[in-house]
């Protein structure tokens, strides 16, 4: 076993630590459009995901309680809400959608869900920067899809 002898030997030197910080501070300006990127896709497939919930989560409701469930979008506040249940949607991605046009009340699109488990239909379209995905609810069964946008 060999000991450091002069004091040189036992640490770094100053140039040393200023070339290693220079490599970490150029590995982190290089990550940071990534790491952008990864946290926008995050809050996109979040905004998906919350949103099948809502949606499902009102069939399950009117089928169990009795009750029609409305699922109501506002398009300019970029929202979904079922009663005190809501998803709000990031300023980096658009909705739009279609609903049953006797439904819709004050600019506000609505999804019915009736006690026997079928529904007014009605489509959601999510929309990121590269991608977008069109939340289908068939009104005969009132089941909710998902599948794939062309974004041009």
């Amino acid at each position: 076993m060999k000991f450091c002898s002069s004091f040189r030997d036992r640490g770094f030197s100053l140039l040393e630590l200023l070339i290693v910080l220079v490599i970490v501070a150029m590995l982190t300006m290089a990550s940071i459009p990534y790491g952008s990127r990864f946290y926008e896709s995050m809050q996109y497939r979040s905004v998906i995901r919350e949103t099948l919930s809502l949606l499902a989560s009102a069939r399950y409701t009117a089928i169990v309680t009795g009750v029609s469930q409305d699922v109501v979008f506002d398009l300019k506040a970029k929202k979904v809400s079922l009663k005190d249940n809501f998803v709000v949607f990031p300023e980096s991605l658009d909705i739009s959608g279609k609903t049953a046009r006797e439904l819709n009340r004050d600019g506000l699109g609505v999804i019915r869900f009736y006690p026997q488990g079928d529904s007014s239909g009605g489509e959601i379209d999510i929309i990121g920067k590269v991608r977008g995905v069109r939340l289908s609810v068939d009104w005969l069964l009132g089941r909710v899809s998902q599948s794939l946008l062309n974004v041009d």
